[in-house]
This record gives structure tokens, C-alpha cells and sequence, in this order.
């Protein structure tokens, strides 16, 4: 199975998730009244469309793996690189920018400029908590995504060689003992801040389990062409069922634990798992839907653009929020949003597209 084979469904969830993650920063930060109930109660739970995301990577990743290193020579540690490089870097380097620009003109003349300037280049600002959200907040999660291809170019061919139970059982005990670690550090005996433990729990390792499970999805994806066979109705309807219920748990179990999301052992042990369960579910679902189901302009240009709201969102809604005075939040959030898809649509049409056409010639 090609790397190459285009999933429809994909398209739908990464524009799923990035709008999932413009809706929670206009309740968070815009006092957007989205309701409390389920299912809306989804878009007040930010992390949901950054877990969708990573896992959808793992899935990506994955299958560039299969493709790139089955070819002849080494060349294919290169072309990885010049792959993920082309799709990230142009637009990360014009949205910070941007948002340096408009949002925080003062940072060049502040000590820690070359810091930051330094550690975002290097997508190594998650590590700190002075760099972490400093430039367009949302960034931390590129530089997480950054260190998982990294890792994956060096793992390379032991990742498609190492059995399904086995990346899932690393992943389990990696991120555990992860979290474990960050607790016993930070929590116990003297309690910390629930950011300290965010900041610490989101490093690559804390999320290793949303990764894997992008992974396993793409392996049975892969399993079942490769047997010249397509995911048969009952399949598509029970991933469907049971990723819907894993998210339906995940949001209850959520709620449940409250504040000690970030703090309490017992959250920390089983919440992550249970999220990766419910991403590595719907991942296999858009794997295995019908092509036809989601094949269309619009669902396309959400997967182009994905990139570009993500990045664009909070840049738009901070500024706006600056600068105009909108006395209703829903005309507000329009106005983000519109604001959000112009930026998102010129970006891909003048930026990334024009960009991966050439990283696609070179490797050519």
C-alpha cells in the first residue's frame, strides 16, 4: 500500500480537529457560551483535536515509512526529511511572524529574544516553559511533532519490523512511566501548579500512546490491502461505534476527574490510554470508509487548509480581540473564523502548495 493513497475521511478529520481546536480557544478565551452538554461539550476540551492530530501523524508517518524505505540506496532518510521540512517549516516561519509583528512587537528587545528565537528554530521550545507558548501558543505541539519524526527517521525500518502488540506495549509503558515520573517529581510530596505538570506530561514521551496508536491503525490499514481487500461495511460501522464510545468514556472520564486531569495519579494512568484508544479507533475509521463517503472540494480544501487554521486561529482571534470591540461573541467567533479560512486558504494557495511542488520535483 502506497503511501500516496489518499483517504478522504483523513481530510475530514484533520479539518475536524483543527476547528475542534479553534472552538475550545473562542470558549477559553472568548467566552464563546457553547454548551455544556454532549456531544458540544467535545469543543470544551481542547486537547481532543491536538490527540486527533498526533495520532493522524503517527498514521502518516507510518505509511511514508513503508513507501520511502522500501525504495533502493539511502536516499530515503533524505526524502523523508525534505517531505516533513517542506509541509512544516514555510508556514511556521510566517505565522510566528506574523505573530511576533502584530501581537508582541516588544520580544526582539526583550533578553530571552535569542532564546527564543534559538530554541523555535530548533523545535525545542516545548522544552522550557518560558519558550513553550510564547510564540502562537499552539506551536509546543509542532515542536512534539518535529521530535516524533525525528525519532521515526532513526528508528526507520524497526518500526515497520517490530510486531503490532509490541510498538503498543512500548508505547503504554514509555508514556506511563512518563507520567509517572513527572508526578512523583512535581506533585509528590509538594504539590505543583496543574501548567507545570501540562508543560511536563506533554513532552514527546507523555504521548507516545496517541502516536503508536495512529500507527497500529495505518499497520491494519496496510495488512488489509496488502491482502488485496478492502474493510468490509461491518468493519467501518464497528470502528465507527467503538471510536464514538471511546470518546463518549474519554469525555466523561474528563469531566470526571476535574481539576486533577493534570495532577491525580489515577487520571494520569488511565486518561491518556483511553484517549489513545478512542484516536487509534477513529483513525482506522477514516482509513477504512468508503472513498466515496467524504470524496468532494470541500473536504478537501479542510484537509489543505488544516495546517493553516491551526496556525492562523489564534492569531486571528487575539487580534481582533485587540483590536475591535464586538459586543456578541457568536459575531465574534465569525468573524475568527472567516478571518482564520482567508488566511488558511491564501497561505496553502500562495505558500505551502507552491512549496511542496517543489519538494516533490526535487525528490523527483
Amino acid at each position: 500500500m502506497r503511501a500516496t493513497t489518499y483517504f478522504p475521511a483523513v481530510d475530514a478529520l484533520r479539518g475536524f480537529a483543527a476547528l475542534s481546536v479553534v472552538a475550545y480557544h473562542l470558549v477559553a478565551l472568548a467566552a464563546l457560551p457553547i454548551p455544556t452538554w454532549y456531544p458540544l461539550a467535545w469543543f470544551r476540551v481542547g486537547s481532543f483535536g491536538v490527540d486527533l492530530f498526533f495520532g493522524i501523524s503517527g498514521a502518516v508517518i507510518l505509511m511514508s515509512l513503508q513507501t520511502l524505505a522500501g525504495r533502493d540506496g539511502k536516499s530515503w532518510r533524505l526524502d523523508f526529511a525534505l517531505r516533513r521540512v517542506a509541509r512544516i517549516m514555510p508556514l511556521y516561519l510566517l505565522t510566528g511572524a506574523v505573530f511576533i509583528l502584530l501581537l508582541k512587537p516588544e520580544m526582539p528587545t526583550q533578553s530571552d529574544w535569542w532564546m527564543q528565537v534559538f530554541t523555535h528554530l530548533l523545535f525545542i521550545h516545548n522544552f522550557w516553559p518560558d519558550t513553550h507558548g510564547s510564540i502562537d501558543g499552539v506551536n509546543w505541539t509542532l515542536a512534539v511533532e518535529i521530535q516524533f519524526y525525528a525519532t521515526a527517521l532513526l528508528l526507520g525500518v524497526f518500526l515497520l519490523r517490530c510486531s503490532t502488540w509490541r510498538i503498543a506495549l512500548i508505547a503504554l509503558a514509555l508514556g506511563s512511566l512518563w507520567r509517572v515520573g513527572c508526578w512523583f517529581f512535581l506533585v509528590y510530596p509538594h504539590p505543583s501548579r496543574p501548567e507545570l505538570m501540562f508543560h511536563a506530561t506533554t513532552q514527546l514521551p507523555g504521548l507516545a500512546e496517541e502516536f503508536a496508536a495512529g500507527m497500529i491503525a495505518a499497520r491494519w490499514r496496510m495488512a488489509v490491502a496488502d491482502e488485496g481487500r478492502q474493510p468490509s461495511v461491518c468493519t467501518v460501522v464497528l470502528l465507527g461505534v467503538g471510536a464514538l464510545a471511546g470518546w463518549i468514556a474519554a469525555l466523561w472520564w474528563t469531566s470526571e476527574m476535574g481539576a486533577a486531569f493534570w495532577t491525580g495519579p489515577l487520571a494520569l494512568l488511565s486518561i491518556r490510554p483511553l484517549i489513545a484508544l478512542a484516536v487509534g479507533l477513529t483513525v482506522a475509521w477514516a482509513l477504512a470508509v468508503p472513498k466515496r463517503r467524504f470524496e468532494g472540494v470541500i473536504v478537501k480544501g479542510l484537509g489543505d487548509w488544516s495546517y493553516g487554521i491551526y496556525l492562523w486561529h489564534l492569531i486571528a482571534l487575539l487580534a481582533l480581540q485587540r483590536w475591535t470591540d464586538l459586543g456578541s461573541p457568536w459575531v465574534f467567533a465569525v468573524l475568527v473564523l472567516g478571518l482564520t479560512l482567508s488566511l488558511s486558504w491564501l497561505g496553502f494557495k500562495l505558500l505551502e502548495r507552491p512549496i511542496m511542488r517543489w519538494a516533490r520535483r526535487r525528490m523527483a
